[in-house]
């Protein structure tokens, strides 16, 4: 059935396969797979009288079930309270990298990327460029 109804989803052919299978792919996650199905699913018959086969009918109800298990799933990766904390002997230097962490917002940044990677891949370049470290001593 999975097979039938991505057949309905226009292709481009000049795209290698595996970008198709993402585009079909990320489809199912947005819920937006069904939209090319001719019919509503309360359409039986078509004008000529002719039983419409359920494979060619959108669902009656559509539930984002795949959605809420890659959103579910990502959440107990990098939501605030199981975002990885940053541990370093230097207590000074694990401070600053976790304000550059808390600036960069990098737990909503891995939430998107990991929601993104569900269907195919992704990749989080973080560059951090320091000119100089002044150290700062009380007077």
């Amino acid at each position: 059935m999975f097979d039938t109804i991505c057949d309905t989803v226009p292709q481009d052919t000049s795209l290698p396969t595996r970008v198709v299978r993402l585009n079909i792919l990320q489809k199912v996650l947005d819920g937006t797979i069904y939209n090319n199905l001719p019919y509503q699913f309360h359409e039986e018959r078509n004008s000529a009288g002719e039983y419409i086969p359920l494979r060619m009918r959108r669902p009656s109800v559509r539930y984002a079930l795949c959605r809420i298990v890659v959103e579910d799933s990502v959440a107990l990766l990098f939501s605030a309270s199981h975002f990885p904390k940053v541990e370093c002997a230097d207590g000074e230097l694990a401070a600053c990298i976790g304000n550059i962490v808390s600036e960069a917002r990098l737990n909503e940044v891995m939430i998107d990327a990991a929601i993104r990677g569900s269907i195919g891949s992704v990749a989080v370049l973080l560059r951090i460029l320091v000119d100089k470290i002044i150290h700062l001593s009380p007077i």
